[in-house]
């Protein structure tokens, strides 16, 4: 499916690619990255570090490297539809899954996870709590093209979005990669597909493929 969206995309253009929630790297484009102009923001401090320094996780074992690109920028911040200078961030036992949504729901967790302890324990398990700062993908970026935006934040990616008001009214998002829930998990709302299909195809945005 890449393939078919990279090779549309005139190589004489600065592409732009944001990636919220960039914690091992982004490998999605594969060798299209080094025309690309790319955006990662990374809550984590401890993951941040990792990026900056090209030993995340995924460098480090047999997953491989991650494709350079054109130029590349990093932000060790979350983005939400709205600007804090301080909210809290919780860090998970599988750093993968840490998330604004808060602690997990037991009355939820407790049930789904019935068969499957050791991901309930050792997955979705709060280690810490941090403070970070917030900022929208409008307010970054104003009116600038981004060709790709990829959102895996764990639960809050519909807040990311609403954080797009003004670049999806413009069409200034080409496509967006975002990661969806059937259901909540954690003690915060958690909005699923429909909230962000519904979001935005308001915006005359549409489904293109499902993983």
């Amino acid at each position: 499916m890449y393939d078919e969206l990279i090779n549309s995309l005139p190589l004489n253009k600065n592409i732009n690619v944001v990636d919220v929630g960039a914690r091992n790297g982004m490998t999605l484009l594969g060798d299209f990255s080094q025309y690309c102009n790319f955006y990662g923001f990374e809550p984590n401090p401890e993951e941040y570090k990792k990026l900056i320094t090209d030993r995340t996780d995924r460098q480090l074992s047999k997953k491989g490297s991650i494709p350079k690109f054109k130029k590349s920028k990093y932000f060790c911040k979350a983005i939400s539809n709205e600007i804090n200078d301080l909210v809290d961030f919780y860090i998970k036992h599988n750093v993968g899954s840490s998330t604004l949504s808060g602690r997990t729901n037991s009355k939820i967790t407790n049930n789904i996870f019935v068969d499957d302890k050791e991901k309930l324990e050792n997955h979705h398990a709060t280690n810490k709590i941090i403070g970070t700062s917030t900022d929208t993908i409008d307010n970054i970026f104003s009116n600038e093209q981004i060709d790709f935006l990829k959102i895996d934040c764990e639960g809050s990616d519909y807040f990311v979005l609403l954080g797009c008001n003004n670049l999806l009214e413009n069409k200034k998002i080409l496509v967006i990669k975002t990661e969806v829930f059937f259901f909540s998990i954690y003690e915060n709302k958690t909005p699923t597909l429909a909230d962000q299909m519904t979001f935005l195809k308001s915006k005359g945005y549409r489904m293109i493929y499902r993983f």
